[in-house]
């Protein structure tokens, strides 16, 4: 989600300070002219003021339907990824399984179809 932020189309509005949890994030709401499948989609990212991660967002989709998603970050090999993400009733998890930092990789995985990103040991 946070890369989106620099796409062409994505407008980004500071909504400014708000409680989140035990923190204080900044909010940064995003809306999108003409971009992708669902441009009617609304969200607003909260981005926390001491660790400069996003550690949760809320959306509200054309359809009207809303939600919202706490990300939980680990630390690889001293890179942060947010490697689990729980949506705020506890209901729904996705979960990234098995995050690995390689060290070196085949250029084939960029250059070649068949080899396929699961056979990364």
């Amino acid at each position: 989600m946070p890369w989106k932020w620099t796409a062409s189309g994505v407008n980004l509005k500071y909504l400014g300070p708000q409680p989140c949890g035990q923190e204080t994030c900044d909010v940064v709401e995003l809306t999108f002219e003409h971009v992708g499948l669902t441009p009617g989609d609304m969200y607003h990212a909260f981005v926390s003021q001491k660790s400069h991660l996003m550690i949760h967002w809320e959306y509200v989709l054309q359809t009207g339907r809303k939600g919202s998603w706490d990300w939980q970050y680990g630390d690889h090999k001293g890179i942060k990824l947010a490697s689990n993400h729980v949506t705020s009733d506890h209901k729904q998890t996705i979960n990234m399984g098995d995050v690995r930092i390689l060290e070196t990789v085949d250029d084939a995985f960029f250059t070649d179809p068949t080899h396929m990103l699961g056979a990364l040991k």
